[in-house]
């Protein structure tokens, strides 16, 4: 007598339409289908209970929460139930964690403790599985890095000094006519302009208007400029009367600082070329290019700092960012007037800022892709893709959606990877 007997037909379910179970998702163990009775998910917080002599009342030491468990009772069915109950085994005893997509929870990453299979006579062409799932962790140990923001001020502190020696041992106003320096001032106007664009008010607007007023006895000094230049960079950050180590928050930050700051990256790239007739027109060419670099070098510097610490939101970003301002280092580095000091510095804060970003870049989520299968509430989506409804916003923000409550179905939209 065979074990199973060849019933002709199973008899048709036929679910009321618009059941309560269409909106459910088909439950699946990496990959493998099957249908699902009942399930069970317990958790908690996990540590000993303490009980004290002559305290009514115990002591939890709290440490942490406790393992998720996940008990479903499932079953496949049909002529082919031999090969589904085979696959769906074969999932479980796989080794590692695998991707279970529970009906009401979502996807999950767990491993399958245990199965077991229970075929009956009577029910025919169907076998019953339960299983009992915990969700996956992972083995990680406390590990040692380099501290990036550390290593970039230190690096940057070098290279400014590099760059302020570099521009004053080429910018020269004594013993020349006064045109040699007066062909800065218009240059010194266009810096301060570029900075302007970026303030609303405050003081450091106020220090901005009181070194176009000083142009013309600036241009005389090449410590006094270049002390003067520093400190509106470095303004733009920390603001003048700040301790250096501090950085702007709030409504005291400029807004857009970084696109500010790379915008100075490329301060008059092309100084035009003076015809070299005497000495004075030598020096006069050398000044203008030296204090076109020295913003150039100084920006850069600062934009480092900055990117140290910069929170990004994708590894796109950060790779981004640290791409965008790397181009501009390695073409300042190719300039004819930079000095051997400089080259090195510059190198040894380009090392350490590329370093910095990439290390920070890959403990990123990457910038993904999804299409909704229909219109949804972007915190829906949110719960759904993070398990977290607070990041409804991103979704948002990121796609342009005009209202959060309507994400349009069957259009891709960019999210962050989980």
């Amino acid at each position: 007598m065979a074990l199973i007997p060849q019933i002709p037909s199973l008899p048709a379910l036929n679910p009321p339409k618009a059941s309560w179970r269409d909106a459910l998702r088909p439950a699946s163990f990496r990959g493998v289908e099957f249908e699902v009775e009942t399930n069970d998910y317990s958790t908690g917080r996990r540590g000993p209970t303490h009980e004290y002599p002559g305290r009514d009342k115990p002591y939890f030491e709290d440490l942490g929460r406790a393992t998720r468990e996940i008990r479903v009772d499932g079953f496949v069915v049909g002529d082919d139930y031999f090969a589904k109950r085979d696959a769906l085994l074969g999932a479980i005893e796989t080794k590692g964690a695998g991707q279970l997509v529970h009906p009401t929870f979502g996807t999950i990453s767990v491993v399958c403790l245990t199965a077991t299979v229970r075929e009956s006579v009577d029910d025919g062409r169907m076998a019953r599985i339960s299983m009992s799932f915990i969700e996956a962790g992972e083995l990680t140990f406390p590990t040692g890095s380099a501290d990036g923001r550390s290593n970039i001020e230190a690096k940057s502190a070098l290279a400014k000094i590099a760059a302020l020696d570099s521009f004053q041992a080429i910018y020269a106003a004594t013993g020349f006519q006064e045109f040699v320096t007066q062909s800065v001032i218009p240059m010194g106007e266009r810096f301060a302009a570029s900075i302007l664009g970026s303030l609303s008010s405050g003081p450091l607007r106020d220090f901005v208007s009181d070194f176009v007023d000083n142009l013309p006895t600036l241009v005389n000094s090449a410590s006094g400029l270049s002390a003067q230049v520093l400190t509106l960079i470095e303004g733009l950050r920390t603001g003048v009367t700040s301790n250096p180590e501090t950085i702007l928050r709030g409504d005291a930050r400029p807004a857009g600082l970084l696109t500010t700051l790379s915008d100075l990256s490329v301060f008059d790239s092309d100084v035009p070329d003076i015809p070299r007739e005497t000495s004075g027109r030598v020096q006069e060419e050398a000044n203008m290019e030296s204090f076109a670099g020295l913003i150039r070098k100084l920006s850069m510097i600062e934009a480092a700092r900055e990117l140290a610490v910069t929170e990004f939101d994708s590894n796109a970003a950060a790779s981004g960012a640290m791409s965008d301002w790397s181009s501009l280092v390695d073409t300042e580095l190719y300039s004819p007037i930079i000095s051997d000091q400089e080259y090195a510095s510059m190198s040894d804060l380009h090392s350490a800022t590329v370093s910095d970003l990439a290390t920070r870049a890959g403990g990123l989520p990457s910038i993904i892709y999804a299409t909704p299968q229909q219109t949804t509430p972007a915190l829906v989506l949110a719960y759904e893709r993070y398990d977290d409804a607070n990041r409804d916003t991103d979704i948002v923000a990121r796609n342009s959606i005009k209202h959060p409550g309507f994400v349009p179905g069957g259009v891709e939209i960019e999210v962050l990877s989980t």
